[in-house]
């Protein structure tokens, strides 16, 4: 009875390990993602984004199309971040805004602060002279993010969605 009690303990310790290692592996790959995002950061591209038409935007041209309040605009971004070590992330904003002719209508440089969880980064946009932005993106490769940028207080509602890529 003895010898067979020996034998059933070895088993359900190997059969525990199996059970109890693959978990502890992935929570340790999770805690170690050494991602980091510093370094420069830009649209390769113009893109479009909406914004609505008020006295303080004279700027936007109506969208007819699509009988909406909101105005069609292009814009470029290029983005001088710093990871810190704990996540935290501090940066620049460079951007020009074009018109719907892609006509360059005005430009800025803004400071730029968030944090990276895993491959999610959060970034909060900050200006005296225009709407504060929030931009939500997700790491696609170690080169490469793309996400959403909204307002949450200014003069004014806008919305956009863009890829950056870095610059080597």
């Amino acid at each position: 009875m003895k010898e067979s009690n020996l034998l059933k303990f070895p088993f359900i310790f190997v059969i525990l390990l199996t059970l109890l290692i693959p978990p502890l592996a992935q929570a340790t790959q999770r805690n170690t993602d050494t991602t980091n995002i510093t370094g420069t950061w830009y649209t390769n591209k113009k893109f479009s984004y909406l914004v609505d038409r008020s006295e303080n935007q004279p700027f936007a041209a109506p969208n007819i199309r699509e009988k909406l309040p909101f105005h069609e605009r292009y814009m470029t971004v290029e983005w001088e971040l710093i990871q810190r070590s704990d996540g935290i992330i501090t940066g620049k904003s460079r951007w020009t805004s074009y018109d719907a002719k892609k006509q360059k209508l005005m430009d800025g440089t803004d400071i730029l602060l968030g944090g990276i969880n895993n491959k999610h980064i959060i970034l909060s946009e900050t200006s005296e002279t225009h709407a504060q932005l929030i931009f939500d993106f997700q790491l696609d490769t170690p080169n490469k993010m793309s996400g959403i940028g909204y307002n949450v207080i200014g003069p004014k509602e806008v919305a956009m969605r863009f890829e950056l890529v870095r610059k080597q």
